[in-house]
């Protein structure tokens, strides 16, 4: 049984009777075998999408294949905030908010807080897994803090936004 936090890395399996011309499976995603040779493949760990237990499963180049469920776990820190620019954002919405981070996963999700409400932006665009374009909706003039959620319910909020009337406005 194996774990990791972030492929690509080294895994050895350890068993009997593999030959060179071995396929490694985690879940349904092939690993990259570097060598199979009687008790042991070494494989590059493929990437995954999301966290969890996953069998693991060598098949020989004759068919033969050995299966063993919940022998690998994948795991993915929470994502983190870094920082936000602008820290200080008009009420009137439409501003494009660059938030720098760790671990922004692909389908991340991003909120506004304001007391009880939460409010969704106009937009939320990844573009790495450390950084995300957010564009503000109309917001109420105070503080917010922004939450990003990843597609595995781990999520992290902000420090406050500041979100000021603009001048002739109101």
């Amino acid at each position: 049984v194996g774990s990791i936090l972030n492929p690509p890395v080294l895994f050895s399996i350890l068993g009997t009777g593999f030959v060179t011309g071995s396929r490694v499976l985690f879940g349904t995603n092939e690993a990259s075998v570097v060598t199979a040779l009687g008790d042991n493949i070494s494989v590059i760990v493929p990437a995954v999408e999301f966290a969890g237990d996953i069998a693991v499963t060598v098949v020989n180049p004759d068919g033969q294949s050995a299966n063993l469920q919940n022998a690998f776990r994948y795991f993915f820190p929470p994502p983190r905030i870094d920082g936000l620019l602008p820290s200080r954002v008009p009420t009137t919405g439409g501003t494009l908010v660059i938030v720098t981070g760790q671990s922004l996963r692909s389908g991340v999700v991003a909120s506004f807080l304001h007391d009880t409400q939460v409010i969704p932006p106009l937009s939320t665009v990844r573009t790495s897994s450390t950084s995300v374009l957010v564009t503000t909706p109309p917001l109420p003039a105070g503080e917010v803090v922004l939450k990003l959620e990843n597609p595995d319910h781990q999520s992290v909020t902000s420090t406050p936004l500041e979100v000021f009337e603009p001048q002739g406005v109101g």
